[in-house]
């Protein structure tokens, strides 16, 4: 998988903006503690699922597999971690996760998963 970030980096990092370039679905976090802050964004390319926080919350629309990811914006990381199997799974303050596999489909062009180097914004 792409280590460009390791999944322990994660901690702490907000979600500043999900969405879909050419075929993949990403999600780009945003570490604020240092000046100018820090941003890495996660691709996925295999399957993937968000577990919403326990409690009442309205769904997003159905019309496309982004809009799944609509509701971990402004979400703040408790912990990320990969299991033996490859899976990556990312889980927030509030209760929501998401866990992308480690295993490719099909369609896999490359990785199931990968992360982009951190880059500064300014």
């Amino acid at each position: 998988m792409g280590r460009d970030v390791d999944p322990d980096e994660l901690a702490g990092c907000v979600v500043v903006e999900v969405g879909e370039r050419q075929a993949w679905q990403f999600i780009t976090f945003a570490r604020g503690v240092s000046t100018p802050s820090r941003e890495a964004r996660l691709y996925l390319d295999s399957s993937w699922q968000v577990r919403a926080a326990p409690g009442p919350r309205e769904a997003p629309p159905a019309s496309a597999d982004v809009c799944r990811l609509l509701n971990l914006n402004n979400l703040t990381v408790g912990r990320a971690q990969v299991s033996d199997a490859g899976d990556l799974e990312v889980c927030f303050s509030d209760g929501t996760s998401v866990t992308v596999s480690g295993e490719a489909t099909g369609d896999t062009t490359g990785e199931p998963w990968w992360f982009t180097p951190w880059t500064s914004q300014e």
